[in-house]
Protein backbone atom coordinates (compact mmCIF):
# COMPACT_ATOMS: atom_id res chain seq x y z
CA UNK A 1 0.00 0.00 0.00
CA UNK A 2 1.37 3.50 -0.66
CA UNK A 3 2.79 5.93 2.01
CA UNK A 4 -0.23 8.36 1.10
CA UNK A 5 -3.14 5.47 1.63
CA UNK A 6 -1.36 4.85 4.97
CA UNK A 7 -1.39 8.84 6.43
CA UNK A 8 -4.98 8.63 4.81
CA UNK A 9 -6.07 5.98 6.77
CA UNK A 10 -4.20 7.21 9.44
CA UNK A 11 -6.08 10.28 9.33
CA UNK A 12 -9.25 9.18 8.71
CA UNK A 13 -9.37 6.67 11.91
CA UNK A 14 -7.69 9.76 13.74
CA UNK A 15 -11.18 12.16 12.43
CA UNK A 16 -13.06 9.39 13.18
CA UNK A 17 -12.27 8.85 16.93
CA UNK A 18 -11.62 12.74 17.74
CA UNK A 19 -15.59 13.43 16.23
CA UNK A 20 -16.49 10.52 18.61
CA UNK A 21 -14.90 11.55 21.71
CA UNK A 22 -16.47 15.15 20.79
CA UNK A 23 -19.61 13.68 20.50
CA UNK A 24 -19.41 11.56 23.82
CA UNK A 25 -18.51 15.10 25.00
CA UNK A 26 -21.65 16.88 23.68
CA UNK A 27 -23.90 14.25 25.05
CA UNK A 28 -22.14 14.38 28.79
CA UNK A 29 -22.69 18.11 28.83
CA UNK A 30 -26.38 18.00 27.40
CA UNK A 31 -27.50 14.61 30.08
CA UNK A 32 -25.19 17.20 32.88
CA UNK A 33 -27.46 19.52 31.68
CA UNK A 34 -30.72 17.69 31.43
CA UNK A 35 -30.25 16.31 35.20
CA UNK A 36 -29.82 19.89 36.29
CA UNK A 37 -33.15 20.72 34.87
CA UNK A 38 -34.92 17.64 36.40
CA UNK A 39 -33.49 18.30 39.72
CA UNK A 40 -34.48 22.13 39.50
CA UNK A 41 -37.64 21.02 38.33
CA UNK A 42 -37.92 18.98 41.55
CA UNK A 43 -37.53 21.28 43.79
CA UNK A 44 -39.52 23.90 42.25
CA UNK A 45 -42.57 21.00 42.62
CA UNK A 46 -41.78 20.56 46.06
CA UNK A 47 -41.71 24.38 46.76
CA UNK A 48 -44.88 24.55 45.45
CA UNK A 49 -46.77 21.67 47.25
CA UNK A 50 -44.65 23.01 50.52
CA UNK A 51 -46.27 27.00 49.75
CA UNK A 52 -49.88 25.06 49.34
CA UNK A 53 -49.68 23.56 52.97
CA UNK A 54 -48.12 26.85 54.00
CA UNK A 55 -51.13 28.61 53.11
CA UNK A 56 -53.90 26.13 53.86
CA UNK A 57 -52.06 26.65 57.31
CA UNK A 58 -52.26 30.10 57.54
CA UNK A 59 -55.75 30.04 56.58
CA UNK A 60 -57.24 27.23 59.01
CA UNK A 61 -55.76 29.09 62.16
CA UNK A 62 -57.17 32.12 60.75
CA UNK A 63 -60.30 30.58 60.25
CA UNK A 64 -60.60 28.71 63.63
CA UNK A 65 -60.96 32.15 65.69
CA UNK A 66 -63.76 33.78 66.28
CA UNK A 67 -66.79 31.25 65.30
CA UNK A 68 -67.24 27.54 65.49
CA UNK A 69 -66.19 25.81 62.18
CA UNK A 70 -68.25 23.38 60.69
CA UNK A 71 -67.22 19.63 60.81
CA UNK A 72 -67.37 19.59 56.93
CA UNK A 73 -65.05 23.12 57.46
CA UNK A 74 -62.82 21.88 59.65
CA UNK A 75 -62.28 18.20 57.91
CA UNK A 76 -61.72 20.56 54.26
CA UNK A 77 -59.01 22.01 55.98
CA UNK A 78 -57.90 18.63 57.56
CA UNK A 79 -57.53 17.55 53.91
CA UNK A 80 -55.48 20.05 52.82
CA UNK A 81 -52.77 20.20 55.47
CA UNK A 82 -52.45 16.59 55.60
CA UNK A 83 -50.02 16.99 52.59
CA UNK A 84 -47.59 18.30 54.91
CA UNK A 85 -46.78 15.01 56.25
CA UNK A 86 -44.97 14.10 52.75
CA UNK A 87 -43.42 17.41 52.23
CA UNK A 88 -41.75 18.40 55.85
CA UNK A 89 -39.89 16.81 57.79
CA UNK A 90 -40.72 15.17 61.68
CA UNK A 91 -40.75 18.73 63.25
CA UNK A 92 -43.42 20.09 60.77
CA UNK A 93 -45.62 17.32 61.28
CA UNK A 94 -45.11 16.97 65.47
CA UNK A 95 -46.20 20.89 65.55
CA UNK A 96 -49.07 20.25 63.17
CA UNK A 97 -50.35 17.30 65.21
CA UNK A 98 -50.41 19.84 68.36
CA UNK A 99 -52.62 22.25 66.28
CA UNK A 100 -54.84 20.02 65.32
CA UNK A 101 -55.42 18.83 69.12
CA UNK A 102 -55.88 22.46 70.12
CA UNK A 103 -58.18 23.12 67.67
CA UNK A 104 -59.86 20.47 68.39
CA UNK A 105 -60.19 21.33 71.83
CA UNK A 106 -60.90 24.97 70.96
CA UNK A 107 -63.74 23.74 68.62
CA UNK A 108 -65.40 21.69 71.81
CA UNK A 109 -65.15 24.36 73.98
CA UNK A 110 -66.74 27.29 71.29
CA UNK A 111 -69.57 24.64 70.30
CA UNK A 112 -70.36 24.60 74.52
CA UNK A 113 -70.18 28.40 74.64
CA UNK A 114 -72.31 28.93 72.08
CA UNK A 115 -74.95 26.06 72.34
CA UNK A 116 -78.91 27.20 71.59
CA UNK A 117 -81.61 25.46 73.49
CA UNK A 118 -82.47 22.09 72.09
CA UNK A 119 -78.87 21.35 71.27
CA UNK A 120 -76.32 18.01 72.42
CA UNK A 121 -74.80 20.72 75.01
CA UNK A 122 -78.38 21.35 76.96
CA UNK A 123 -77.18 19.68 80.44
CA UNK A 124 -73.63 21.38 80.47
CA UNK A 125 -73.74 23.16 84.12
CA UNK A 126 -72.32 26.74 84.84
CA UNK A 127 -69.17 25.14 86.54
CA UNK A 128 -68.28 23.39 83.04
CA UNK A 129 -69.28 26.44 80.87
CA UNK A 130 -66.62 28.48 83.06
CA UNK A 131 -64.31 25.43 81.95
CA UNK A 132 -65.16 25.84 78.42
CA UNK A 133 -64.92 29.45 78.65
CA UNK A 134 -61.08 29.24 80.43
CA UNK A 135 -59.71 26.78 78.22
CA UNK A 136 -61.58 28.64 75.17
CA UNK A 137 -59.54 32.12 76.27
CA UNK A 138 -56.03 30.12 76.63
CA UNK A 139 -56.34 28.01 73.32
CA UNK A 140 -56.67 31.40 71.79
CA UNK A 141 -53.98 32.95 72.86
CA UNK A 142 -52.07 29.80 72.05
CA UNK A 143 -53.25 29.82 68.38
CA UNK A 144 -52.18 33.44 68.11
CA UNK A 145 -48.91 32.88 69.27
CA UNK A 146 -48.63 29.54 66.48
CA UNK A 147 -50.07 31.89 63.69
CA UNK A 148 -46.75 33.96 64.94
CA UNK A 149 -44.86 30.96 64.79
CA UNK A 150 -46.11 29.58 61.22
CA UNK A 151 -43.31 31.20 59.06
CA UNK A 152 -40.33 30.11 61.68
CA UNK A 153 -41.40 26.55 61.77
CA UNK A 154 -42.27 26.32 58.16
CA UNK A 155 -39.92 29.00 56.68
CA UNK A 156 -36.46 26.69 56.84
CA UNK A 157 -38.58 24.67 54.04
CA UNK A 158 -39.47 26.76 51.45
CA UNK A 159 -36.14 27.92 49.95
CA UNK A 160 -34.66 26.77 46.87
CA UNK A 161 -31.45 25.63 48.45
CA UNK A 162 -33.43 22.90 50.16
CA UNK A 163 -31.68 19.12 49.73
CA UNK A 164 -34.68 17.08 48.78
Amino acid sequence: MPTWALVLDLLIKTATAAATITLGYFAWKIATRQAQIAGDKLKLDLFDRRYAVYVAINDWINDLQGRVVPDAEYTAHIKKIEPARFVFGIEVNEWLKSLRKKARQMNHARRILTQTSGSQYDDISHEERMKADKLYSELTLELDEELERVDDVVSPYLGFGQTI
